[in-house]
């Protein structure tokens, strides 16, 4: 990496994070969310605006979340932005989900066009 993310280092990010929020009204999501702090899925919104500012500073656990989406019958990780990173992760970790890769603005609306409202 060539930066020092996910670390101590980063506290003053949290603290910018931390105040940003504050100011930020969140509400129930309409899935649970399985953070890479706790790899547990989560529905309050209070701790996932915890969750969010440790984050930054936390040890990412990526392959426990996995993991525990797959518990939970997650069968397709999507991968917003360039690159493919993740979605090998996530390959390597539970071989039997799919995989989507979308970079650009178009690709993404067209993925969600094929998703049941």
């Amino acid at each position: 990496m060539s930066a020092p993310f996910h670390c101590r280092l980063l506290a003053p990010a949290a603290e910018a994070m931390r105040t940003a929020l504050a100011e930020v009204a969140l509400g129930m999501p309409s899935v649970p969310v399985v953070t890479n702090v706790a790899a547990v899925p989560e529905s309050a919104p209070e701790v996932l605006r915890t969750r969010l500012v440790e984050q930054v500073t936390a040890r990412v656990r990526w392959r426990e979340s996995l993991l525990s989406m797959a518990e939970l019958g997650v069968d397709t990780v999507v991968e917003l932005g360039a690159g493919r990173v993740l979605i090998g992760l996530a390959k390597r970790t539970v071989p039997e989900v799919s995989t989507v890769a979308l970079g650009a603005p178009e690709e993404i609306d067209a993925f969600v066009a094929t998703l049941p409202h």
